[in-house]
């Protein structure tokens, strides 16, 4: 039966294209510029042909060899013709390479921008695209919030407050009463020392202001003391403007003595 009818057919393979290596591609670049060469050796071969044609046929008709020269003239046109579909085949040759080399930078800069968008979707990946970086816009901002409560938590003063502004200027102003009463307990204890200095005539007023210290070391100098310095140095200064005289004995002193 399959003698008489045939054998079934099979249903025709798809075509693959099969894919092309860059060495592939390279080779074929390198047998086009082979062809090319060949294409340019023989053009010039054909060219010298047909000078020599020419040649041949001038010198035939010079001899009056007409049929010969005639000949000359056919193989002449001959390999003008064959220079024609040399220049056809040339051009063609060399518009397929430089298309196929416009086609291989092509290649080269999709695989480039396909590898950079490759890239680039990986790193929108990463971070779960736009959505994802809202949140983490969202949690950074959350927290630098929780961050600066906690901060000011911590910062304010702890324990009750109730101290009273009119309790502590009171307070304030006992202190100076204070300090005050020190120094004029000090001023009238210098003020004795000075009226029965005085009244003895032991010695003058200047000398026995020159025995007060006008100065005490840093280390032992308090706040009174500074303050009891400072009146001293004010006294001594008034006691030097005034002239020294005897005094009057009081009555009571006179009879006393």
């Amino acid at each position: 039966m399959n003698r008489l009818f045939g054998s079934a057919r099979k249903a025709p393979a798809q075509a693959t294209v099969p894919s092309e290596s860059p060495n592939d591609q390279a080779s074929t670049l390198s047998q086009l510029r082979q062809t090319l060469d060949l294409l340019e050796k023989r053009d010039a071969h054909l060219a010298r042909l047909i000078d020599k044609e020419v040649e041949s046929a001038r010198t035939l008709q010079a001899a009056n060899k007409k049929r010969e020269a005639l000949e000359c003239i056919k193989r002449k046109r001959v390999h003008d013709s064959e220079r024609e579909q040399l220049s056809v085949r040339k051009f063609n040759l060399m518009k397929q390479e430089s298309t196929l080399q416009a086609l291989k930078f092509n290649t080269i800069l999709v695989a480039t921008s396909e590898a950079g968008a490759t890239a680039i979707e990986r790193e929108v990946r990463k971070v779960g695209g736009i959505e994802g970086a809202e949140r983490v816009m969202d949690r950074a901002d959350d927290a630098l919030a929780d961050a600066s409560d906690l901060l000011g938590a911590t910062s304010r003063s702890i324990g009750p407050v109730d101290y009273e502004e009119d309790e502590l200027l009171e307070e304030l102003e006992q202190l100076e009463q204070i300090e005050m009463d020190k120094t004029a307990k000090k001023l009238s204890g210098v003020s004795t020392g000075n009226h029965a200095a005085t009244e003895s005539r032991a010695e003058p007023i200047g000398h026995l202001f020159a025995q007060v210290p006008r100065s005490v070391p840093a280390a032992h100098t308090t706040r009174e003391e500074c303050e009891a310095e400072r009146e001293l140095a004010e006294l001594s200064q008034l006691q030097s403007a005034m002239t020294v005289e005897k005094p009057t004995p009081m009555p009571m002193m006179a009879i006393c003595h």
